[in-house]
């Protein structure tokens, strides 16, 4: 096998040097499907045996290494809070909702309001003269998700575009074994589909390509031109075998999380996969997934189909991660070598370093010019 030489391209102690702040930048952040917060199939069986209220489930997620209870008001509106009893620090998501759309402690039986102030304090004679309440957080429905505010000065979260209007939706949330620089890159890594996801897509002969990367202070992202068409089941699927579709692709990083791979198929078929990387701890990092499809075939066909390949193909990366991060631990800052095909690791890490910070919410409605850059590769 011919090999070619390069020149590497210079070396970057990517765990010694730069580590991603580990604090959410200002900005409105899903941190999960609002369906999550429907009742699960036994409360619904309880409510009509027993006929007891059990309008909402209390959910708790960690966000930034801080756990975090959800949940809905007597009205249906969303509530969030720091999932943490003032009084002696308790989970208050262990706890239940009270008929007024509070909270009530499972340790003490504390109860608050919907807004977090102490409602009523069991054995607690006369009324409590101190100011207590919980942390709350400011939340929003909104996209069949829900938004938390986490510093942000823009009233509702915002708009992303991008899908065809009549695209049908897929949301699904995974774990991700690695920390949000290595989960964003693994995401968005073209080089290692053919090596890890080998005979799913990218195998077999290489194919010349040029990449097109366009950064701004607030993002990245690379365009693929002359990928070829998709082989075997999905070629089947989509109609590739009859006639050649024209591929087009996109990978995208905006700040402060967000994770988008898009594909145009011809002129009607449109996937647009916007992942929302949500750091757990430093070693893990939640992905609350939209899936957009535009296509002639019918849905419930292409569902079926992708669905199973999407989760095997985050099974192996999660495995590379997983693993990777085990290697790291064990090795301690060690300098990772570059080369000019590694595009958007050291956008990335450009991104994360500078962040948006206090200019964010400004920074979303200027226009930018994009630098841009082109880089022969093959895959």
């Amino acid at each position: 096998m011919k090999t070619k030489n390069f020149t590497p391209a210079d070396p970057e102690r990517l765990r010694g040097t730069f580590e991603p702040s580990f604090r959410p930048e200002p900005a409105w952040y899903p941190l999960l499907a609002a369906r999550v917060l429907q009742p699960n199939i036994w409360q619904r069986l309880l409510r009509k045996v027993l006929h007891r209220q059990v309008d909402s489930k209390l959910v708790s997620i960690v966000f930034y290494d801080r756990p975090i209870v959800v949940w809905r008001d007597q009205n249906g509106a969303v509530r969030a809070a720091f999932d943490r009893c003032p009084h002696r620090s308790m989970p208050v998501s262990l706890g239940e909702r009270t008929p007024e759309g509070g909270l009530r402690c499972p340790y003490h039986g504390w109860e608050f309001t919907a807004a977090g102030d102490v409602a009523r304090i069991p054995c607690l004679v006369g009324e409590s003269s101190a100011n207590i309440s919980l942390t709350m957080i400011p939340a929003i429905e909104q996209s069949d998700m829900i938004w938390l505010n986490f510093g942000s000065t823009l009233s509702r979260p915002p708009a992303y575009s991008g899908a065809h209007p009549e695209s049908q939706r897929i949301i699904r949330q995974v774990v991700a074994q690695g920390d949000l620089l290595s989960t964003a890159e693994n995401a968005l890594d073209i080089p290692h589909t053919a090596v890890v996801h080998r005979g799913l897509f990218r195998s077999g002969k290489k194919h010349p390509i040029e990449a097109i990367s366009r950064r701004t202070q607030r993002a990245i992202e690379i365009e693929y031109v002359g990928e070829p068409a998709p082989r075997g089941i999905l070629a089947l699927l989509l109609g590739a075998r009859r006639s050649p579709l024209r591929v087009e692709h996109w990978d995208r990083f905006l700040l402060p999380t967000t994770i988008e791979v898009e594909y145009r198929l011809g002129p009607r078929l449109q996937i647009l996969v916007r992942a929302f990387a949500l750091p757990i701890d430093p070693r893990k990092t939640r992905l609350l997934t939209e899936i957009s499809i535009h296509s002639p075939f019918p849905f419930a066909l292409l569902r079926l189909v992708l669905e199973p390949i999407a989760r095997l193909i985050f099974a192996q990366d999660n495995r590379i991660l997983s693993r990777q991060a085990q290697n790291r631990s064990s090795f301690g800052p060690q300098p990772e070598y570059s080369t000019k095909i590694d595009l958007m690791g050291s956008e990335l890490r450009r991104l994360l370093k500078r962040g948006l910070r206090a200019d964010q919410d400004s920074a979303l409605n200027k226009t930018e010019e994009a630098q841009e850059q082109r880089t022969k590769m093959e895959i």
